[in-house]
């Protein structure tokens, strides 16, 4: 089945990385040796300076990559191509887990070049749930970062949606940052824009971010991103403008150019700006660039210094900061207010900003005693700093995370995370992984059915008999010790009845003894008969698989109650029961019920009753007994049937189509339903000669459930498991006897009475019919005319609908 495919293709994950060697080993080394020729970042005024030098050092770059590519490039193991090969075709399955695990082991153990084909199928599982697409954008989010290339074909399918979750929009924002090229940049601006006027603000201001990281990862958008930022800080919407602020002072970090306009405008905005990560953006902007803006510098300081009690922690950081350096670059407008500053922050409330004024004021020497910190202020602060790298929203070591598991969607390793393993650089044995042509097939712990001998020969268990287990001569034999086993069991069978109609006590004791000895070689054979039968016969039909049941599998266990049959189809009965003896119902009705009337079946009218017994091929499906009746007086009506599209597979087991229904006649079928433990109707259609008739059928609660006999002490024992949530109890006032409310539950509910040590207390169990969950019913009988009931029951809504009925027919 489907989650079979998945556990195997995970396995098969962790054991191709234990076998094979890195498909991509090349290309990581192409990777390292760009980065080792990649000269470091210059922090210059513009980047048109450098672009020929730099498509120079490409080409250059690229005619070496070819050649180490060449030498470097390693084959794949025939096993290691047999796997991909063998897993490709479940792409297309409709199982959106199956179509993941796939996804995920072409991107762990597949060459990049191969990786292509599972993008396709990727992007089909974005039509399916939100909880599958987050999952499914997750992944796709991770494998674009190594591979921008994967999914530039459907960019498109990442656009955002009105009516997509919050998550999903930020995770297809991620998305398409990722993809970014040259070519599509134009694009993904220009839907950007089109989100930055959402009502979503934290939609909106990680679409700010993503514009901030395509100015920095393409550099021939840098100067438009930046202008757009700017505009955005007229924007009437203040976490607009806070992110805006954010986000330029990062890329002016990046390119420090001469953007003197740029933090002049940022000054103004100081007096409007709230949000704390803004005022502390602008601030710093202003001391760390103060060259540029001399002018306005000592004025901004002047501002914040009123307003430092009432500003947030990080702000007053800041402030702290920016005076000092305002003193390292102009002492003599700005020594005041650095000193009034920092008594300011001398007594704040929180104990870092006390701390950080302390060491800044011992630092700097304000009071005049100068040392040889003091005098290097310019070096210490403001020396040039690393341009900052915006984040991404993945978390570093996230992509090494295996796609798909819950560790990869949380961006973190999970409790009970394991690794992958890491690819070995030498390839294993192939030899090791050569299976044998022959399998042995195993009964039980002890004794094996078919083990192999040393010569490749198979034995019997019961014969000894050495023979080939895939020859054609055995399937020979082995009919013909079927035909003597069948002869010798049934003559046993005779001498053993004489034997005990005639036979002592004595004797009776000692044959039992004997069976006792000999029932394990027995039970052995007949299992070895029926391998035999099932490998020996070619497409057999489901009456033969009846014919070869054995009678002994459903009789009663020796010491035991019978097993009465539930059904018409004794094993499908028996295989109902599970750990519960399945009991016959106490109580079926007679009366029928309308499905279909003779005006809108066009005179064809269908009544039906629950018969409280399984249906002939299924344990799970309840039998409905259905009358038609042709009520016109002279048309007959043909080829009546049920619509085998009208409902989902395996609902109904449709009856045999009726040919012909004669005027006024009547004709009984039995329907097969499996309502799934739900009161819910099935719907379907009724198809005859004269039209096409829909109707609906629903079931009581009662209906659904199986009786079965328990012990009270077993009773007992479930009821006080169905605790809490899954015990219902209400009074009821009735003046009936304690018989009668016995007949009324028996007639409401298909359960079974459980004999109580109590006289004042009636007993039910039965199972749903489906999940076979169980289902107890207590009715205290109280003084006066008023009685308890409870119902406990695993499914708390059946449950809670059978109490509700009790109540409302009353007792």
């Amino acid at each position: 089945d489907e989650w079979g495919q998945v556990i195997i293709i995970n396995m098969l994950t962790r054991y191709a990385r234990t076998q094979f060697v890195d498909p991509n080993a090349h290309e990581k080394l192409l990777d390292e040796e760009r980065k080792r020729k990649k000269k470091p970042a210059k922090l210059s005024e513009s980047t048109s300076n450098s672009s020929q030098e730099d498509e120079e050092e490409e080409e250059e770059d690229d005619d070496d990559d070819f050649q180490l590519n060449q030498e470097e490039k390693c084959v794949l193991d025939a096993d290691h191509r047999l796997l991909l090969r063998q897993t490709k075709p479940l792409l297309q399955s409709r199982n959106a887990s199956v179509v993941m695990a796939v996804a995920q082991l072409y991107h762990h153990i597949a060459p990049k070049a191969d990786v292509l084909i599972v993008a396709k199928a990727l992007v089909r599982l974005l039509r399916n749930h939100k909880e599958i697409q987050s999952v499914v954008l997750t992944s796709i989010a991770s494998m674009s970062q190594d591979q921008r290339n994967l999914f530039d074909v459907y960019i498109k399918s990442f656009f955002v949606r009105t009516n997509d979750p919050t998550h999903i929009k930020l995770l297809k924002v991620q998305i398409l940052t990722n993809l970014t090229t040259e070519t599509n940049i134009s694009i993904i601006l220009r839907e950007f824009q089109t989100y930055i006027k959402s009502n979503d603000r934290e939609f909106v201001m990680a679409t700010i971010q993503a514009i901030g990281r395509c100015a920095t990862t393409i550099s021939q958008v840098t100067e438009v991103c930046l202008t757009g930022l700017v505009h955005m800080l007229s924007s009437k919407t203040e976490f607009v403008v806070a992110e805006s602020v954010v986000v330029i002072k990062k890329l002016l970090q990046s390119h420090c150019a001469k953007h003197r306009e740029i933090i002049v405008q940022m000054a103004r905005l100081l007096d409007h700006i709230t949000v704390a990560a803004a005022r502390a953006a602008i601030i710093w902007l202003i001391g760390e660039y103060n060259e540029y803006v001399k002018n306005i510098a000592p004025d901004v300081l002047r501002k914040i210094a009123e307003t430092f009690t009432a500003e947030e922690n990080s702000v007053k950081l800041q402030i702290l900061t920016m005076s000092v350096k305002l003193y390292a670059t102009n002492p003599e407008q700005t020594r005041l207010l650095t000193k009034y500053i920092f008594e300011l922050a001398r007594y704040d409330q929180n104990y870092d900003v006390r701390d950080r004024a302390r060491f800044l004021k011992a630092l700097v020497g304000v009071d005049g005693e100068g040392n040889v910190l003091s005098r290097n202020l310019q070096k210490i602060f403001l020396s040039r700093k690393p341009a900052p790298v915006l984040e991404n929203g993945a978390h570093e070591g996230a992509t090494a995370l295996q796609l798909g598991s819950l560790s990869a969607y949380l961006k973190l390793k999970a409790t009970g995370y394991r690794d992958l393993p890491d690819f070995p650089t030498v390839a294993q044995d192939s030899s090791v992984r050569n299976v044998q042509s022959k399998i042995e097939i195993v009964v039980s712990g002890e004794r094996s059915l078919l083990a192999t001998d040393e010569d490749g020969n198979s034995r019997g268990s019961g014969k000894g008999k050495s023979r080939d287990f895939y020859s054609e001569e055995s399937s020979e034999d082995d009919d013909e010790e079927e035909k003597n086993d069948s002869d010798e069991w049934t003559e046993d069978d005779e001498t053993s009845s004489e034997e005990t109609s005639t036979s002592s006590s004595e004797s009776s004791s000692e044959s039992e003894e004997e069976e006792q000895e000999n029932g394990q070689d027995h039970v052995e054979e007949k299992v070895q008969e029926n391998v035999k039968k099932v490998s020996n016969t070619s497409n057999p039909s489901n009456l033969d698989l009846l014919s070869d049941l054995d009678n002994s599998l459903f009789s009663a266990p020796q010491g035991g109650l019978p097993m009465k049959p539930m059904g018409l189809l004794l094993p499908a009965a028996v295989s109902a029961a599970g750990k519960n003896a399945v009991l016959p119902p106490f109580f079926t009705s007679t009366e029928h019920l309308e499905l279909l009337s003779k005006i809108n079946g066009f005179g064809l009218g269908i009544v039906y009753r629950f018969t409280r017994f399984n249906h002939l091929t299924s344990a799970t499906h309840l039998s409905v007994e259905i009358v038609l009746k042709n009520h016109n007086t002279v048309q007959e009506i043909n080829n009546i049937h049920v619509d085998a599209k009208s409902f989902s597979n395996d609902v109904i087991q449709a009856f045999p189509g009726i040919s012909q229904l004669p005027s006024n006649a009547t004709f009984t079928e039995t329907l097969g339903v499996d309502f799934n433990d739900s009161t819910q109707p099935i719907s379907f259609a009724i198809v005859s000669s004269l039209g096409r008739s829909n109707v609906s059928l629903g079931a009581p609660v009662g209906e659904l459930i199986q009786p079965i006999k328990i012990t009270e002490d077993v009773f007992r024992v479930e009821r006080n498991k169905l605790r809490g949530m899954t015990e219902h109890s209400c009074s009821i006032t009735t003046s009936t006897e304690g018989k009668r409310i016995k007949e009324k539950i028996l007639r409401l509910a298909n359960v079974a009475p459980v004999e109580s040590s109590e006289e004042k207390v009636l007993q039910f169990a039965g199972q749903t019919l489906k999940s076979k969950s169980l289902l107890l019913i207590t009715v205290l009988l109280r003084d006066g005319q008023e009685v308890q009931v409870t119902v406990n029951c695993e499914k708390i809504v059946m449950g809670s609908i059978l109490l509700n009925d009790i109540k409302s027919r009353g007792l």
